[in-house]
């Protein structure tokens, strides 16, 4: 990450009441570059985030609260343990941990519940909570080529030594999308997606393959 995102990231940090450019500003945003920047991420890096602001951007008409929303796209997968199934629940501690003493107790919380909706575990605790799931796995839903691509940069970031309980757990992950009614929870991204999304996870779990989450 550089310059140009910290200027996203500042006025995300003071849409929330958060206050300018200041020296724990600067000191969050150096852990989301810390974060994201490891080495070994191939998906799950900056890219990624930037990406899913992009789509936070394209349906912010549906977003209640805007702030808050983005604040957690930001932080939902800055900690991640290939394979671990309370990385969104680490990265949640370390939001409010670096929130606390700078913003109102009710935008952490918000951003909090927020970032462990990206878990896919249970359903959404708010129409926000349920857009920003949707948005976390829009790229199930991508062309078969995208799709492949992406699975490839996920396995990529499994550790060696861990390969098979990284498989493992992101088979039972898809497992569990296919088995809901819905893959995703509202609308207009059902509208848009569940159908390839379906297709892309009956391959995924047909051949094995990673993919992102």
């Amino acid at each position: 990450m550089n310059q140009l995102i910290y200027t996203h990231f500042l006025a995300d940090w003071v849409a929330l009441g958060g206050t300018g450019d200041t020296p724990h500003c600067g000191d969050v945003f150096a852990r989301l570059e810390a974060g994201y920047g490891e080495p070994w991420r191939q998906f799950h890096d900056a890219r990624h985030v930037l990406a899913l602001l992009r789509k936070v951007g394209q349906v912010q008409s549906l977003v209640e609260d805007l702030p808050a929303v983005r604040m957690a796209v930001w932080f939902h997968d800055v900690i991640l343990e290939p394979g671990d199934s309370d990385n969104e629940r680490a990265s949640a501690n370390l939001w409010r941990e670096l929130a606390t003493g700078h913003l109102v107790p009710s935008q952490i919380d918000s951003v909090d519940k927020l970032i462990l909706d990206t878990r896919h575990t249970v359903a959404p605790h708010s129409p926000d909570g349920a857009l920003l799931a949707d948005i976390d796995i829009a790229g199930l839903g991508a062309d078969a080529s995208v799709f492949s691509k992406q699975s490839e940069m996920v396995a990529a970031e499994f550790p060696a030594g861990r390969r098979a309980q990284c498989l493992s757990a992101q088979h039972a992950f898809m497992q569990c999308l296919l088995d809901r009614k819905w893959v995703y929870n509202t609308a207009h991204f059902r509208d848009r997606f569940e159908s390839r999304a379906r297709d892309n996870i009956g391959q995924f779990l047909a051949g094995g393959h990673a993919q992102a989450s």
